[in-house]
């Protein structure tokens, strides 16, 4: 097995793994196809240890050009800490719909911060956030900035309705479209440059200037394409371009059929966003409608190709058909838990670089 630095040294030649993403996201041809499967584990009490494994999972694979994804996080919501469990899904923090006027009233951060603590959950979920944006900083130091194989996030986001359908609960927040439109569209104007401000902190705490932005219940599949235009997309486009301002690069994150946001995302700026896209989405069709606006990313799923010949036969056509003319990062559909998956599925997308 060949020795961590002479791996760095392989897949650096001629250009490093940090570059080489970078030209991807700014609809260049690189040396050749990017291939980054997003990696993380199970969050250990030791750290270190947890660092010790993510280089042998690197020297495991050969190399990679990214992604690893460290597990102390921030997810808007709940907090990953060493050795405590995350906090419960947030859907109970808002009870009725008095919450939106609360959120309004106190802000984002003060609003999180007492139902947090009022439920026994981080007595400070500010600091809790900052910790593990401080400890991804400590990973990142190594990775990103002494070997220059980017890291896949230094936050996690979501748009501010999905915040909203989170706390309030999807069931709850399809109702009140109905009774009470006008509070959810005033709740996200008047939350979303909060939210923004907290995660473009985050990730300059962390040093990882790109931020995942899911946009989980806040698709038109999920809300229906008006909803999507009413109530999601003005705050979204809004918290992106601030995101892009402050040179954050966000990676838009879709688990349905993003095809019908397509048209939306042209209105963004070009060349500065990811589109991390799962199975749902047909890719070649992404690359088509919207390859020449942003960097695809994605969208090998381990549930849908069964073999290790599997995933091969399938990398190598999405590099000869979506690759091809640069913009595209090859990598899973969603983020591996590498102590669930057989190590040698992980490698099959790693080894399609050396056929």
């Amino acid at each position: 097995m060949k020795p961590i630095k002479e791996i760095l040294e392989e897949i650096s030649s001629p250009i490093s793994p940090l570059e080489r993403i970078n030209m991807a996201l700014r609809l260049e041809k690189p040396d050749r196809v990017p291939i980054a499967p997003v990696i993380t584990i199970h969050t250990p009490p030791d750290l270190r240890k947890a660092e010790e494994y993510f280089e042998k999972i690197f020297i495991d694979l050969g190399g990679c050009d990214g992604f690893f994804f460290w597990p102390l996080t921030l997810m808007t919501g709940r907090s990953y800490t060493p050795g405590k469990l995350g906090a419960p899904e947030a859907v109970t923090i808002m009870k009725d719909s008095t919450g939106y006027d609360e959120l309004m009233e106190e802000g984002f951060m003060s609003y999180l911060s007492r139902v947090y603590r009022e439920q026994d959950l981080d007595e400070d979920i500010e600091k809790a956030l900052t910790y593990a944006a401080e400890q991804t900083r400590a990973f990142a130091q190594k990775w990103e900035e002494e070997r220059k194989v980017p890291l896949y996030a230094g936050a996690l986001g979501i748009v501010p309705f999905g915040f909203l359908a989170y706390a309030r609960g999807f069931t709850e927040i399809v109702k009140d479209i109905i009774r009470y439109p006008w509070k959810i569209n005033r709740t996200c104007d008047t939350i979303v440059d909060e939210m923004t401000k907290l995660f473009i902190k985050l990730c300059e705490i962390s040093n990882v200037r790109r931020l995942w932005l899911s946009f989980i219940n806040s698709t038109p599949e999920t809300v229906g394409p008006p909803h999507f235009s009413s109530f999601v997309w003005p705050t979204a486009r809004i918290m992106i371009e601030q995101l892009i301002d402050a040179k954050i690069v966000p990676i838009l994150q879709f688990d349905v059929d993003a095809s019908p946001v397509f048209n939306y995302l042209k209105e963004l700026p070009k060349g500065e966003c990811i589109l991390h896209l799962d199975s749902s989405t047909n890719i070649i069709k992404a690359k088509e409608s919207i390859g020449n606006h942003m960097c695809i990313m994605g969208n090998v799923s381990f549930l849908k190709l069964a073999t290790e010949e599997d995933v091969k036969v399938y990398c190598k056509d999405l590099i000869n058909r979506v690759g091809e003319k640069g913009g595209f990062i090859l990598s899973s559909d969603n983020p591996i838990v590498i102590d669930e998956e057989p190590i040698e599925k992980v490698k099959a997308i790693i080894d399609v670089k050396k056929t």
